[in-house]
């Protein structure tokens, strides 16, 4: 009962509020979920001191997606409701029902399914950033796309959150961060700030110039040398302003680099970073092979990628799996290289030739600034293969290659 009068009374809501409201604030809940939610859970976790596994959280992040796609079908159906004015709400509560039993009988016949097609799981596995396309694509088709203000707002909270996370690192003198990988909130970061930049006959005309500082103090304590490269380079040639006036923070950028090399080796965490830029170049030298370039490697099997003996230990920090082994595909840490390894060269260079056309077509400082966070996150993190950054960055890219934005 209390159920049925829950939707009854949704249902009368959305009869008399603005359906085009409604429809925004659904389109900014994956930019919730991203900047905040999946923080702020990381940080439960962390505090909580139970010992979880990255695989786990790993899982338990592409859940919260997953139910984040499963509640944004049911409120599509309300919303189709509202457009449609009924009396009844028996379309909404057929289709609630129908989501609950398909994800009842999903549950319960899903190991089967999974083990009846077990080599197809890597394929799908490394078809991620084109299925995170697939949710942003239905997630605009259905709500609309966010705008610029909500991006800016939630990046200036995540900046906030950072800053608050970089402080108990350093008061505990632990290089551990709550809020999850730098690298990514780098990147999620890196999308508030360009959603800030405007022509330079815009410059004057900015909304909300207190939410701006928030976002670069954020990069800066997350101390992600490839985002405070990017975001350097994005405000130096991009950002408001005169270039004298962009100058002081592009050198705050720099002595942040300088300072998280030093963090780095006094907390002795250089020999992992060394072997990230270790497996990125041998992953070239396995690209030299011919006809690799083109066609890439299986996926369901390890690239004969095997560590010296001096080194192996840092293996063991950095992969789950054996050294002797070799290298699967979808443990490699960098998007670009990883998506050639996968799929090889041709859908990469196709996907920044649309790149560079829909810019061009349609030349901006916000699709300019975003065109460089794909490029440069994409050399050395996860990038499209996280459902955070990957969904964030499609829908910013849709927004900024919208005709009529500037």
């Amino acid at each position: 009962m209390l159920y049925l009068g829950a939707l009854k009374m949704y249902s009368l809501f959305m009869e008399t509020a603005d359906f085009n409201t409604a429809a925004q604030r659904w389109a900014s809940t994956p930019l919730i979920t991203a900047f905040l939610i999946v923080p702020l859970a990381f940080s439960a976790v962390r505090i909580s001191t139970v010992p979880v596994s990255a695989h786990l959280t790993d899982t338990a992040e592409t859940a919260l997606w997953l139910v984040l796609c499963g509640l944004g079908a049911v409120a599509s159906m309300f919303l189709s409701a509202q457009a449609r004015p009924r009396r009844s709400i028996g379309l909404p509560l057929a289709g609630t029902g129908a989501f609950l039993a398909a994800a009842v009988l999903l549950f319960l016949f899903a190991a089967p399914l999974l083990r009846a097609t077990a080599g197809l799981y890597p394929y799908l596995y490394e078809a991620k950033p084109l299925i995170f396309f697939m949710f942003a694509c239905a997630w605009a088709a259905t709500f609309g796309l966010p705008d610029r203000a909500t991006i800016q707002r939630v990046a200036a909270w995540l900046g906030g959150l950072a800053v608050c996370d970089a402080a108990q690192a350093l008061f505990r003198q632990s290089p551990e961060r709550f809020l999850g990988n730098t690298d990514v909130l780098a990147t999620l970061l890196l999308v508030g700030l360009c959603a800030g930049l405007r022509s330079r006959e815009a410059d004057d005309e900015e909304q909300h110039p207190a939410l701006r500082p928030w976002i670069m103090l954020g990069l800066l304590a997350t101390l992600s040398r490839t985002g405070l490269f990017t975001a350097a380079w994005i405000y130096a040639f991009f950002g408001p302003g005169s270039t004298w006036k962009r100058l002081p923070y592009v050198t705050l950028c720099a002595v942040a680099v300088a300072g998280s090399l030093l963090l780095e080796a006094h907390w002795g965490l250089g020999g992992v970073r060394f072997m990230e830029y270790w497996v990125w170049l041998e992953c070239f030298q396995q690209l030299a092979e011919p006809g690799k370039l083109l066609t890439g490697f299986a996926l369901h099997a390890p690239v004969p990628i095997v560590p010296p003996l001096d080194i192996m230990s840092l293996w063991q920090v950095l992969f789950p799996t054996s050294p002797l082994d070799g290298l699967y595909v979808q443990q490699i840490p960098a998007f670009w290289i990883r998506s050639i390894m996968a799929w090889g060269l041709v859908p990469a260079m196709t996907f920044l030739a649309l790149l560079f056309s829909l810019l061009m077509k349609r030349p901006t400082r916000f699709g300019a600034g975003l065109t460089a966070v794909c490029i440069s996150q994409g050399i050395s993190t996860t990038l499209f293969y996280s459902p955070g950054p990957a969904i964030t960055l499609f829908l910013a890219l849709m927004l900024a290659f919208r005709s009529g934005n500037k």
